[in-house]
């Protein structure tokens, strides 16, 4: 071969070089999976961020790692179902070391009645819903899709409320829709089924659990939820915990199998301390919200100012926050993650023995040496507390005695600041207080999922020693206090004793006789200062006692 046609080909091999150096290094062309894919599962709370712009904006994202201290392991944004995938946006976040999560809601922004529940059913949308599937899937990295969310209130054309108040409609349209991604081979895809925490209207059709489209079509479940404070006509102050605690509990007793993330969340600023709100969530999230393994903030002041930084001192707790060991710097295990049921208290039958003698209610507990006393010492007995600090900040022991007139209660209570309940009626259960719940119909269904005729919930609140005295209220029932129950609370080193006698005829009639058993609990309540409950000590079940039997114990008369 000549020098002239060495020259030529060289100059052929550059142009093709040239040619393919695009397809090389395109992002498009990438098929090796990003590296956390394969990691083991992390332990804690992967955090995630909205903000407005991003990803088109990514240094909107890096400026909130700038600011916080935490590498976001989640980029959340919106689409419409008059877009395409964005592809370039989605890939930035991945080069970012994060899980795009792309909120896709089924309308058409400036023309929102458009597409409805029974037009996706009957494949109207069919062609637009396989065009972003095949985007998706050449997108070929993983990435939450969450779509048709907040189905359970007003508002967006997809939710039960428009569309004939049936979760069957929504279903059938979700299935339609995950289907025909996976007929175009779209199996990089989280599906995150994710709807309010609350459901609006509260009706029995509008119960989110009644929506849910099978395992085989939900990956996580996502729960949206925003403190609202005193912002509307209709709003109040709201915790972390408030938000999140019964609708964690419904969806992780429900589907067991299945991760949880705090899809979105927000706090106003008006009616409470903010700071506050984003101190306390690392407690929460170590105790009555262990469930959840990931959360992401919608940083935007949109219809309330609920962005972090509102005031220097909202923006410096969340820069402290996120310091806590429990939330994770990065994505890795995020794939792996199953989902962990909230576990029921499971206890032996209390033992109630009958009284020897009468017993005099003077907060001696001079007749109660043969009772059966059970403690509440430990964090396993802790339903909400992420401040508890230990036995000397609360724990205790009771047991209940009987005669064939009374139930007796009583209760020895260590708390390291007593007397902190100046509450009243309905309210008692907001302070220091003890908690009894009966099923005065021992023949009921120990599986019952709601309060009927003969269930009781009882609260004794301590008061706070000067004007606010002891006082006994029934929130089931009878609906008022109970000035028949014999009742006094005698302090003692550490904390203080209460003694209870309650008529049995209060509690439907119910006669107790040896070998008898009937759903009962007990819980303690704790406040160290005027701001109310800030813990709860639960004997069984879950913090749904109050609404659910069915995680009640029970007490075994002798």
């Amino acid at each position: 071969m000549n020098k002239k046609m060495w020259v030529v080909l060289v100059g052929l091999l550059l142009v093709l070089l040239l040619l393919c150096v695009p397809q090389i290094f395109s992002f498009d062309r990438v098929k090796t999976p990003v590296a956390w894919t394969a990691a083991a599962p992390a332990q804690g709370v992967y955090v995630g961020i909205f903000r407005q712009d991003a990803p088109r904006r990514m240094d909107f994202i890096k400026s909130f790692e700038k600011d916080y201290g935490l590498h976001p392991s989640i980029v959340m944004w919106y689409l419409d179902w008059n877009s395409k995938f964005p592809k370039k946006e989605a890939l930035e976040v991945i080069q970012f070391n994060a899980v795009p999560h792309l909120v896709w809601e089924p309308w058409i922004w400036g023309d929102e009645q458009r597409i409805n529940l029974k037009n996706i059913i009957a494949g109207e949308w069919d062609s637009h819903i396989r065009e972003f599937a095949k985007d998706v899937k050449s997108f070929d990295h993983p990435i939450f899709i969450r779509c048709a969310h907040e189905f359970n209130i007003e508002g967006y054309p997809w939710g039960l409320v428009k569309n004939n108040r049936d979760p069957q409609e929504y279903i059938q349209a979700y299935r339609h829709i995950v289907d025909i991604f996976r007929t175009v081979g779209a199996r990089n895809v989280i599906w995150v089924w994710s709807p309010m925490n609350y459901s609006y209207p509260d009706a029995s059709w509008n119960d989110f659990i009644k929506a849910y489209p099978g395992n085989d079509y939900v990956d996580w479940i996502g729960i949206d939820g925003y403190n609202w404070g005193s912002t509307q006509s209709w709003s109040r102050w709201q915790s972390f915990e408030d938000l999140f605690r019964e609708s964690v509990l419904r969806v992780s007793g429900a589907f067991p199998d299945k991760p949880i993330m705090i899809a979105e969340f927000g706090s106003a600023s008006a009616g409470g301390d903010k700071a506050e709100f984003f101190r306390r969530m690392p407690g929460y999230l170590k105790s009555s919200l262990k469930s959840v393994r990931a959360i992401t903030y919608f940083d935007l002041n949109k219809e309330a100012d609920w962005r972090i930084d509102s005031a220097p001192k909202t923006a410096e707790a969340f820069h402290q926050v996120l310091g806590d060991p429990i939330f994770l710097h990065a994505p890795d295990g995020i794939l792996a993650l199953k989902g962990t049921a909230s576990k029921l208290r499971q206890r032996q039958p209390l033992l109630a023995l009958r009284a020897v003698a009468p017993v005099k209610v003077n907060g001696a507990l001079t007749e109660w040496g043969q009772a059966k006393f059970v403690s509440l010492a430990s964090w396993d007995d802790v339903e909400t507390g992420p401040d508890w600090q230990g036995k000397q900040d609360l724990s205790g022991m009771f047991a209940l005695l009987w005669s064939p007139q009374f139930l007796y209660v009583a209760a020895k209570i260590y708390d390291d600041k007593p007397f902190n309940n100046s509450h009243s009626n309905e309210n008692l259960w907001n302070g220091d207080a003890v908690e009894l719940t009966f099923a005065g119909n021992a023949q009921a269904d120990p599986q019952r999922k709601e309060y009927m005729t003969g269930d009781f919930q009882i609260g004794f609140g301590i008061g706070n020693a000067k004007e606010a005295k002891p006082k006994v209220w029934e929130w089931k029932q009878h609906r008022r206090a109970l000035a028949e129950v014999q009742y006094v609370v005698a302090p003692m080193k550490g904390g203080y004793i209460i003694e209870a006698a309650i008529p049995l005829e209060l509690l439907a009639h119910f006669k107790p006789t040896p070998g008898l058993e009937t759903g009962f609990n007990f819980a303690f309540d704790d406040a160290d200062d005027a701001q109310g409950r800030r813990t709860q000590m639960l004997w069984a079940g879950n913090y749904l006692f109050y609404k659910d039997p069915s995680v009640w114990g029970r007490v075994h008369f002798q």
